[in-house]
């Protein structure tokens, strides 16, 4: 089963993300190398000496690209949270589920700017429940984003 929406695109997205990494890595491993070859003892990357320089480059991409990766999941999520509200209505039900998630979690309802941006993988409790609250299309008559996906076929 295809996934289509931005829920479809999580896969091509964080693909792309490691395609990329490892793609910087193999260009900067040449003259990274090359600079070190007297000291390291090795000459080209495909050389199984530089194995761990090549694991250590790519981590080090990868952790460099992880707040794009955190924010692409925090908007997947909020899209997650619109779709459930547009097809459900039910605002109050939501907003009372993540408010007791917060108390059993012991979570912090706004952790700070750093710790969202680099390990924030869901939008914050806090702005979850203000956005159950306050998004209701519906009861102003403005078109819902998913509405489409709704009607029956």
């Amino acid at each position: 089963m295809a996934l289509s929406g931005p829920a479809g695109a999580a896969f091509p997205f964080r693909s792309t993300l490691i395609l990329v990494s490892l793609n910087l890595a193999y260009l900067l491993a040449g003259p990274v190398i090359g600079r070190f070859k007297n000291i390291w003892g090795f000459a080209a990357p495909s050389d199984f000496a530089a194995l761990p320089l090549g694991l250590l480059a790519f981590w080090l991409f990868c952790f460099a690209e992880l707040p794009i990766d955190m924010a692409f999941s925090r908007h997947i999520e909020h899209e997650a949270d619109r779709f459930g509200l547009e097809l459900t209505h039910g605002n109050h039900a939501a907003a009372t589920v993540f408010a007791k998630l917060l108390q059993a979690n012991l979570g912090i309802p706004r952790p700070g700017t750093i710790p969202m941006i680099w390990f924030g993988s869901h939008p914050c409790i806090a702005d979850r429940i203000e956005f159950c609250n306050t998004y209701h299309p519906w009861e102003t008559v403005q078109p819902s984003k998913y509405e489409e996906y709704m009607k029956p076929r």
